[in-house]
């Protein structure tokens, strides 16, 4: 059987067929509440390969008579929220409650073996609480996973109800971040205080060599 909350976390609770919001914690006999839609296996054939979304009670009952907003791809990777690791491991259930670190980094991974062509990227906000030696080790982490691209910030709190900044990090040692990140074998590396993930993204074309 299904896990319900594994499939509606994997398509971040949203309906694949209409593409609106669903709410995890709605009747499962609501028609707007969760149901796994189930599909790829002919019926009675054992040992087929299913693909399982998430869908509205109603959305599900109707499937056939409405088309699927985004057509399901047979390698298509869906991640919600999207797989930018932000921040270190210990820090990620506080940063990005809806995001699990392992998962982000498998992502990444995965996305660079489908599509060896094109270089993976991830970025990293800094002055949340992480230590230099948590630091270093997302960089590890995120050259395992086979990211070439790496942009450091500064996190700078939006608003009030957002968590503050424990640490302004100074633009001497972006710079030497900056440096160690290119010595762990990142190919581009933008590192400062006002760099954010989209840094000069215009100016950008990476080349898979």
């Amino acid at each position: 059987m299904s896990d319900l909350d594994a499939v509606g976390e994997a398509d971040g609770w949203r309906c694949w067929l209409c593409d609106a919001p669903v709410d995890p914690d709605a009747s499962v006999n609501s028609d707007l509440g969760p149901s796994v839609d189930s599909f790829g296996v002919a019926k009675g054939k054992k040992g087929g390969a299913s693909t399982e979304r998430l869908a509205h009670r109603a959305c599900n009952t109707m499937k056939g008579k409405i088309a699927p907003v985004v057509p399901w791809a047979e390698q298509l990777l869906v991640a919600e929220p999207a797989p930018i690791v932000e921040t270190v491991e210990r820090l990620t259930p506080l940063v990005r409650s809806r995001a699990k670190y392992r998962l982000s980094l498998d992502f990444l991974k995965r996305a660079g073996e489908l599509r060896p062509d094109i270089m993976t990227k991830s970025g990293l906000m800094l002055g949340l609480g992480e230590t230099e030696i948590e630091l270093f080790q997302a960089m590890d982490d995120l050259r395992e996973s086979g990211v070439k691209v790496l942009t450091l910030g500064q996190y700078l709190r939006p608003t009030p109800n957002h968590l503050p900044v424990l640490e302004y990090i100074s633009p001497e040692t972006f710079e030497l971040y900056g440096t160690i990140a290119r010595n762990k074998g990142f190919e581009f590396v933008a590192s400062g205080p006002l760099v954010r993930s989209s840094y000069h993204a215009a100016d950008f074309n990476p080349v898979q060599r």
